[in-house]
């Protein structure tokens, strides 16, 4: 098994004018349980106030939606989205961003999310074109393809502004076509089977305690990409980075702000 196999499903979706809709739709379709990143490219004004769209899908969806801030971690069973001012790419398992100086960054907003997607994530990632005008996405898919990836585009006919799906499909064709609920559908057979590992190889052994007295086994998870832990059995409890222990040991853990918190490795009792 090469290393690409060890990843999450990476899911970008990008969108442009009349494309939110189809893009709440999917969020809302995915299920508590599915096994992937989901990262929204979206065109924006910048100077939208806030994160209205992060605020809007955390309405509709089932899966945790997080911001995305330069150095983040990408996290799996989350929506990932981005503040309207940023360009966002994936590098080595973590968000880099920078400020949008002018309108021609934001019109390759999608394709600098898919690229950087094909590079970091290979044939475990998927990109998909909803409604919007001009040619963004397209590149993206383009690497995305050579990169054993798959391509997914709304079916232009069903697409508010067609522009976009039809573009990518002139262009680089698509392994799937179809509405926005059949998308959905499609990403969730594509999870099925697999297991969040946030890109990390996974050990065991490490035991936790967090500040009300709870121990329990975690899955820790270990890389040059990430280091992120997951505990087993404490629904969305997620730690931004892991604490590795030779010996079975003991981390005292705090929970701060929904995310754990965690010390050195003490010798276990």
């Amino acid at each position: 098994m090469d290393w690409t196999t060890q990843q999450n499903l990476c899911v970008g979706i990008g969108a442009s004018a009349g494309g939110l809709r189809e893009v709440l739709t999917i969020c809302s379709r995915l299920p508590e349980e599915f096994a992937g990143i989901i990262i929204l490219a979206m065109h924006r004004h910048p100077d939208e106030p806030g994160n209205q769209l992060k605020d809007l899908v955390e309405q509709f969806a089932h899966l945790n939606v997080a911001g995305i801030r330069d150095g983040s971690h990408l996290c799996c069973a989350t929506i990932h989205v981005s503040r309207p001012c940023d360009m966002s790419e994936v590098v080595h398992g973590h968000f880099r961003t920078r400020a949008d100086s002018c309108s021609s960054d934001r019109m390759t907003r999608i394709d600098e999310v898919f690229q950087s997607m094909a590079c970091e994530f290979g044939r475990n990632s998927v990109g998909i074109i909803l409604s919007g005008t001009l040619d963004d996405g397209v590149q993206g898919l383009v690497a995305i393809r050579r990169a054993g990836g798959r391509c997914i585009v709304q079916d232009p006919k069903l697409a508010t502004f067609d522009e976009m799906p039809r573009n990518a499909l002139h262009t680089v064709g698509a392994d799937f076509i179809g509405s926005s609920d059949e998308i959905a559908s499609e990403l969730h057979r594509l999870s099925l089977g697999r297991v969040c590992v946030d890109q990390c190889q996974q050990w065991t052994g490490l035991w936790v305690q967090h500040d009300c007295g709870w121990w329990g086994s975690v899955a820790a998870l270990s890389g040059a990409a990430a280091t992120q832990a997951v505990l087993i059995g404490m629904t969305g409890c997620k730690l931004p980075r892991a604490v590795r222990c030779d010996n079975v040991s003991r981390v005292d853990c705090v929970l701060i702000d929904h995310f754990w918190e965690c010390g050195s490795c003490r010798p276990s009792t």
